[in-house]
């Protein structure tokens, strides 16, 4: 048996240092990559909506409140300094995306077996990581998106992990973090309250476990009734002020972004459920399907044109022709009646699409790889190509290194795991099903809103979260199996 143990414990000790070994790797990369790369860039078609905000310009619906205040005041700041405000809008990412890295690997430490050097080590790795360090370097919220989903994900496991004595701390932190992503990106209204809502969860559920502790040996001294009364006030008073955070939160975030927002003034389709699922079931269908559209709409399109259309040209040009020529709410009425067409006569064609949109945002780093290498429709050869211009060599090298060893490294922590359940140890590393569920869901609504809110061309940027929820295991799965050596 000692033999058996002895094997066991060199197998796992020799692989987590080569897993250690080949996230230093990445690091080395990547920290080449970003100094190479340095200043952000605005590369990307968003990134104008956004600039164009910071001078004073009008914002629309899809433009947070928070980001391009955000690039107004660093360019003030850099003006001053006589530096260019790109420059510390990098800092200010970088720096984002390392504070929420390691924030994630310290709300994991439940059992404090994780050394700081790995922490600081593991948080390199969470920034360097191929699928977001673009973003850390680019003109939009997509790294602050992402940094801040993972945080609030993390407090989300640490509320599982813990006593309830830091729960109602807990809700504050899921509520600001909640606001900021709002603020952010109006879409984190519906993603990070997801989030927020298992916080909330979670503490009630084990305060609500107290319950019975606490009346028992009461009443064996007569006082149950009394004990009981006393019990569900204070429950009450804590539901009132659990609901009170987390609706005034959920208030501010969305009263936040609508101040000084004028809808449709950047030409783009509305934001409605018509507006995505015409973009999600009818692209690229527009000119195959275009006998079975109502007659409004063959007099603003012809065959070809709907033919000829991108997947960004639904909500750049065929949603704000059709709301020109027939208002918003009949545009909207048009865009369910094609959606809802299309997914009949196309259903098989329309559902697989989705399927295929859905896994890639799912499983990320496996899909990515396959995209770059000629499988399926996409915006990852779109994104590749903008990472390529500076360091192309360099760039190749990282993000093909980066994928491949997530992928050795995800099957090593998986066997790490599978030896840690054989040898049935039980440590400070505690990973509750709530935890699973929530990691789960997390991915899950990443998956599902961006599958259905685009034209059926999955783009990478979309979910950094989700590159750094998968990558993320694995420097946590480390620090998890450290504690059970303890």
């Amino acid at each position: 048996m000692a033999v058996e143990e002895k094997g066991l414990r060199l197998i796992k000790n020799t692989i987590m240092g080569l897993l250690w070994i080949g996230m230093t790797v990445q690091i080395i990369l990547g920290a080449a990559w970003i100094i190479g790369n340095l200043p952000a860039q605005g590369l990307f078609p968003d990134t104008a909506y956004y600039l164009k905000a910071a001078a004073g310009g009008a914002r629309d619906e899809y433009v947070g409140v928070l980001y391009p205040l955000l690039v107004r005041i660093l360019w003030g700041i850099g003006s001053l300094w006589g530096i260019g405000g790109e420059w510390l809008l990098s800092l200010l990412q970088l720096g984002a995306a390392a504070l929420c890295g390691f924030g994630f690997l310290s709300l994991c430490d439940i059992g404090g077996g994780f050394p700081g050097w790995k922490k600081i080590l593991g948080t390199s790795y969470l920034v360097t990581i191929p699928l977001c360090v673009q973003w850390h370097l680019t003109i939009l919220p997509r790294s602050f998106v992402g940094s801040l989903t993972f945080l609030l994900l993390g407090v989300c496991i640490r509320n599982f992990l813990e006593d309830q004595a830091h729960g109602a701390r807990r809700i504050c932190q899921s509520a600001v973090i909640w606001v900021i992503l709002t603020w952010l990106d109006p879409d984190a209204w519906w993603l990070g309250g997801i989030l927020v809502l298992f916080v909330v969860i979670g503490f009630l559920a084990r305060h609500r476990g107290r319950k019975g502790a606490k009346t028992q040996g009461d009443m064996t001294r007569g006082k149950g009734a009394k004990a009981q009364g006393d019990m569900a006030r204070g429950k009450g008073v804590i539901l009132l002020g659990v609901l009170a955070v987390v609706l005034t939160a959920g208030l501010v975030a969305q009263g936040g972004n609508r101040l000084f927002r004028e809808p449709g003034c950047n030409g783009r389709i509305q934001r409605s459920l018509g507006s995505a699922l015409v973009s999600r079931f009818v692209w690229p269908n527009f000119g195959k399907n275009y006998f079975f559209w109502p007659d409004e709409i063959k007099e603003i399109m012809t065959p070809e044109e709907g033919a000829a259309y991108l997947a960004d040209d639904v909500g750049r040009v065929f949603g704000p022709l059709a709301e020109k020529a027939y208002g918003k709410e009949r545009a909207n009425e048009l865009y369910w009646e094609m959606a809802l067409q299309c997914f009949g006569n196309r259903t098989k064609e329309v559902a697989s699409a989705i399927k295929e949109d859905f896994l890639s945002y799912l499983f990320l780093p496996w899909r990515v790889y396959a995209q770059l290498h000629g499988m399926g429709l996409s915006y990852s050869g779109w994104n590749y190509s903008k990472m390529l211009e500076k360091t192309p060599l360099l760039s190749k090298r990282y993000m093909d290194y980066g994928l491949l060893s997530f992928q050795i490294g995800f099957w090593c922590v998986a066997l790490l795991a599978g030896i840690s359940v054989y040898e049935k140890r039980k440590g400070g590393g505690r990973l509750s099903l709530a935890c699973v569920v929530v990691v789960i869901l997390c991915l899950g609504s990443q998956s599902f809103w961006y599958t259905m809110s685009g034209a059926g061309m999955m783009d990478y940027g979309n979910v950094t979260a989700v590159s750094l929820l998968w990558f993320g295991m694995i420097p946590a799965a480390l620090g998890s199996f450290a504690q059970r050596r303890k």
